[in-house]
């Protein structure tokens, strides 16, 4: 009864060890998520700001090469039209003048030309704008890929949430059942009884089992008698580092513990004491490996959430 008791208290110490360690991760994850969403904000709205102030600005200072070229362009027409008009109608009045109007032709060539290079400037202008709106649209596809990726790593941490909640209810009913079966021990222990460890190999496979302990009730063999009180209560003990680790509140070795409790009973209740105690230990160390490997399972599942750390 007192190592049942010690048991006990080393189960609620590592359950209080794990509910730490799981609010522990719980709230890193949260703070992860906070930083990752201000985080990705942060830099959306400033991409998006800074590419619409670079477009604005450089619209704007587009714009304002395209109206002083247009007034420029445009007061060099009003001058032609009229040194035009100047000289048509002083062409029919003084015949002196046609050096002058030469010259006008002169000036207007020039400023065909320089119509022809704004027009070409403008065209460079154009192009220009196509770039800068192809580079902004290649800003709006790279904010939208950091957005999907931003979902992608909520639906990942969504999953994950929804995994720990899982286990905690599968650890909260595995604790119910541990309690159940202490107390039923604690309570009703005269009755149910088990050989000695000194009698077979295989109590000390069961003898580690958290789930529940094995109770048979059989006849003492000459080898294993020593006195009236030979029989006790199988109490479980924590020999493995397996088992340690496990604590009786994975899921993993329901099924296994249930077989093997069911395989040591049928044997019991046909074996006699001579059979008992010479079973196989390669047997025994079969159904270790089996345990050891589904341990070593769920310490694998479970320092996948132990490598959440943040990275700041």
């Amino acid at each position: 009864i007192d190592d049942v008791k010690v048991l006990h208290e080393e189960n609620r110490k590592l359950e209080d060890m794990l509910n730490k360690e799981h609010e522990r991760h719980i709230g890193q994850l949260r703070t992860l998520e906070e930083e990752m969403d201000s985080q990705v904000a942060r830099v959306e709205a400033k991409a998006r700001e800074d590419a619409r102030q670079k477009f604005e600005g450089e619209k704007r200072t587009i714009v304002k090469k395209m109206e002083s070229e247009i007034m420029e362009l445009q007061t060099h027409l009003r001058l032609f039209k009229k040194v035009n008009n100047v000289l048509s109608e002083g062409r029919d009045k003084n015949k002196y003048k046609e050096k002058d109007f030469e010259e006008s032709e002169e000036e207007l060539r020039q400023l065909k030309l320089m119509l022809a290079d704004k027009e070409a400037n403008l065209a460079i202008l154009g192009a220009e704008m196509g770039q800068l709106r192809a580079e902004y649209e290649d800003k709006c596809s790279q904010l939208n890929s950091q957005s999907v990726a931003l979902s992608h790593y909520q639906n990942q941490t969504d999953q994950i949430h929804h995994k720990l909640r899982m286990l905690q209810r599968a650890n909260n009913k595995l604790q119910d059942t541990n309690d159940s079966l202490l107390m039923i021990m604690d309570t009703g222990g005269r009755s149910p009884l088990c050989y000695s460890t000194a009698s077979s190999v295989e109590s000390d496979e069961h003898l580690r089992k958290p789930k529940w302990a094995i109770m048979d009730h059989r006849t003492p063999s000459p080898h294993s008698m020593v006195g009236e009180n030979n029989y006790y209560i199988c109490v479980p003990e924590y020999t493995s580092e397996y088992d340690a680790a496990d604590s009786g509140r994975s899921t993993l070795r329901e099924q296994l513990d249930y077989e093997l409790d069911n395989r040591c009973y049928i044997e019991t209740s046909r074996n006699s004491d001579g059979e008992y105690q010479n079973i196989s230990l390669e047997e025994q160390s079969c159904s270790n490996g089996v345990v050891i490997r589904q341990l070593d399972s769920s310490l694998s599942h479970i320092s996948v959430f132990s490598d959440l750390e943040p990275t700041g």
